[in-house]
């Protein structure tokens, strides 16, 4: 029988919180950390970093806590005083008090005839290292305690009787958690999910630890949009919380092992440094609409803050920096979306196609556009969509695969439906143009077509003086070779990566890795080669083209330096893995190669030295004119993305290092000079941006 009681205290006034939460961000595959091995403890931090922050509205149960019930929803507050109990903050005397008054509580409320308490914690916010690794600072991850598996090895490691454990298992055990804060509750408060709400199956993915001693298992939660999570505001000590984490009589449901998780009061916020303020109040305007899911608007500005490199100094760098991730993945995601439903609206009025059913039954402005302007509409979604999709591969590329806002193969497509990769592998002797693009989407075919019809590459027609309208052209079609590009680093770098974690697969780098180098080929092709000649028609060309220029490069060169450093990685990690015929002919192609990408890696650092030299001293305000906000920034840090900026740079330097140590080595002092100088002006380049930016972003990252 379930014994329910509530305050007599006046209910206040309802606090529903609009947050995030940190689920699971890896695979469903169940997870072992072997403790016992040399990496177990690396293995286990890298796992804790894999969370994925997700917005969920969390509901104030103050005035209705009667209605949630432990039977029903897998919790249920009480009301509970411990008189006996005067002075709090002395641990022993709270320790004994409350074990005893918990175990009466459960008795009372789950009519058990007996209780075994088997763990406490007394938890407070602490950032000190010593009280994280002993689990005394509150868990902000949505995780259970125990699996069924789990629940039912640490039920045999209590009873170590095993017809004891038959006897029990005959009847009901429960594992039940008694949360009871020991002050009111201003910040960090728990929160649980309904149980109702959940699907075990789909949401819960295994986390077990072998020790020692022998093995645990709880869980990781993934992401269910259904799932309800709730909260007491302003929780007394006298309002425990109880909560199921395994129920023997709820097996065939999941066994009732309710999720949990911390999470942040955006209220209760710590003081920030004051080069913070600009992004907190941004970042509070955008949180505060978060909701609005189908704002493109918002979707946007979610993208647009997540590119903002977050203070490195303070001490909520570490939540600004999740901030931003969070905002950048999120915006990636929702643009993404609607994208497809906007397109497949449009289309849907060209020709009596059959509306969507998730499209919005009102009559719509672009219903009455003619024609031509709706495809003026189409050619915007899509221009928006590559935005996003450019977003997400970089995303995927410089966080190495912990991070990806929607699945690779969900690229634009002229029906907005997503295909299945289907690259092929051709021998590194075909020609260079044989690329079989992973989604074979019209629009990057076109790209390809275009770029193979023999047209002088950008830099070619600069220096011939063509005209705006061809420079504009060929800026645009090198810029969609350079996302094209992108687009093949993303799943270069996550097989790289599997490679690396034993999951390799030798036939699908192999085709990536082929595919990467021909579209090099291509970006070079386009683009071509900035060198001392044409270096000063870049020079001579209007603001406004200098600067797309300049981005084009900058993000094609940033491409090709990130290729080759993923592929140093490969070869690495190749060298580590037993013979067999698949690894051999990826090593083969990966050596015959190696030359070549050696000679790329060089050519684009010198490209990025050589445009950071042109900027110096150039300013480009753009359409704001001199009285705007970029009136004084030069055109190397005018990049919508500053982040590539300071990569390509960081990249160009770690090349020319390289490079100066293998001159030095084999007594080639010209050779070294001129890479010294190359060096020298990439290293002043990184001062300026540092003096340019308001933040300057990590200059370690892809490193």
């Amino acid at each position: 029988m379930i014994a329910t009681t509530t305050t007599t205290n006046p209910a206040p006034e309802k606090h529903d919180i609009q947050t995030g939460l940190h689920y699971w961000g890896g695979t469903n595959d169940p997870i072992i950390i072997d403790f016992a091995k040399p990496d177990g403890k690396q293995k286990f931090a890298e796992v804790e970093k894999q969370q994925a922050k997700h917005p969920v509205l969390i509901h104030d149960l103050r005035g209705s806590e009667d209605q949630y019930t432990l039977e029903k929803h897998g919790f249920q507050y009480f009301h509970d005083e411990v008189p006996e109990l005067d002075d709090w903050t002395d641990e022993k005397k709270v320790t004994d008090t409350l074990i005893p008054k918990s175990e009466e509580l459960v008795r009372k409320i789950t009519g058990a005839k007996e209780t075994i308490t088997f763990a406490h914690r007394i938890r407070c916010f602490s950032s000190d290292e010593a009280k994280l690794a002993d689990n005394r600072a509150p868990a902000h991850s949505v995780h259970t305690d125990f699996t069924v598996a789990g629940a039912l090895q640490h039920l045999e490691n209590e009873v170590s009787d095993p017809e004891r454990v038959k006897q029990l298992l005959s009847g009901r055990v429960m594992i039940i958690n008694v949360w009871r804060p020991l002050k009111t509750v201003q910040r960090d408060p728990l929160a649980v999910c309904d149980w109702q709400s959940t699907n075990p199956q789909q949401d819960i993915v295994p986390f077990r630890l072998v020790l020692p001693q022998g093995w645990n298992e709880l869980s990781k939660v993934q992401y269910n949009e259904d799932h309800r999570w709730y909260y007491l505001s302003q929780q007394q000590r006298d309002e425990p919380l109880l909560f199921k984490q395994f129920d023997s009589a709820r097996l065939e449901e999941g066994g009732c092992t309710l999720a949990h998780s911390a999470f942040e009061l955006p209220s209760i916020m710590d003081h920030e440094p004051r080069q913070s303020i600009e992004i907190k109040m941004a970042k509070d305007l955008l949180f505060k609409n978060i909701a609005a899911a189908h704002s493109f608007r918002l979707a946007l500005s979610l993208l647009l803050f997540g590119m903002i490199s977050p203070p490195t100094v303070g001490e909520n760098t570490a939540i600004d920096e999740e901030d931003a991730s969070y905002a950048l993945s999120e915006g990636v995601r929702r643009l993404k979306m609607l994208c497809i439903e906007a397109r497949a609206y449009v289309l849907a009025n060209f020709g009596g196609v059959e509306r969507p059913p998730n499209t919005r039954a009102k009559p719509h402005l672009v219903e009455g556009l003619p024609p031509d302007v709706q495809e003026n509409v189409l050619e915007l979604i899509a221009a928006i969509e590559w935005l996003s999709t450019m977003a997400n591969c970089i995303v995927v590329t410089s966080s190495r695969g912990k991070i990806c806002p929607i699945p690779l193969n969900m690229y634009s497509t002229t029906d907005g439906s997503p295909h299945s990769a289907h690259d092929t592998i051709q021998s590194a002797e075909s020609d260079t143009f044989s690329i079989a693009l992973p989604h074979d989407h019209e629009t990057d075919n076109l790209i390809l077509s275009r770029t193979k019809e023999g047209k002088s590459s950008f830099v070619d027609l600069a220096y011939g003086e063509s005209s705006e309208d061809m420079l504009l052209e060929s800026a645009r079609q090198s810029g969609s070779v350079a996302v094209l590009l992108w687009m093949f680093l993303a799943p270069f770098t996550l097989e790289v990566e599997n490679l690396l974690n034993d999951r390799a697969d030798y036939e699908a780098l192999h085709r990536r890795f082929i595919t990467a180098v021909r579209l090099v080929k291509l970006w070079r092709l386009s683009f071509g080669k900035l060198e001392n000649r044409t270096a000063s028609c870049i020079k001579q060309l209007t603001s406004d083209m200098r600067r797309l220029a300049g981005f084009c490069l900058n993000d094609g060169d940033l491409a090709v330096l990130v290729f080759c450093a993923i592929t140093r990685r490969l070869e690495t990690g190749l060298a580590e893995h037993p013979s067999s015929q698949e690894k051999d002919s990826l090593a083969s192609v990966l050596q015959s190669t190696k030359s070549y990408c050696q000679k790329q890696r060089l050519i684009s650092a010198q490209q990025v030295s050589t445009f950071a030299t042109i900027s110096q001293g150039i300013t480009s305000p753009g359409f704001q004119g001199k009285g705007g906000l970029k009136a004084h920034i030069q055109d190397i840090a005018a990049h919508p993305y500053p982040k590539m900026v300071v990569q390509a740079q960081t990249f160009a330097v770690k090349a020319f290092t390289d490079e100066v140590h293998e001159m030095i080595n084999i007594l080639d002092l010209k050779g070294a000079a001129e890479m010294s100088a190359g060096l020298e002006t990439c290293l002043g380049t990184l001062c300026g941006l540092r003096e340019t930016l308001v933040t300057l972003p990590d200059l370690h990252c892809f490193t």
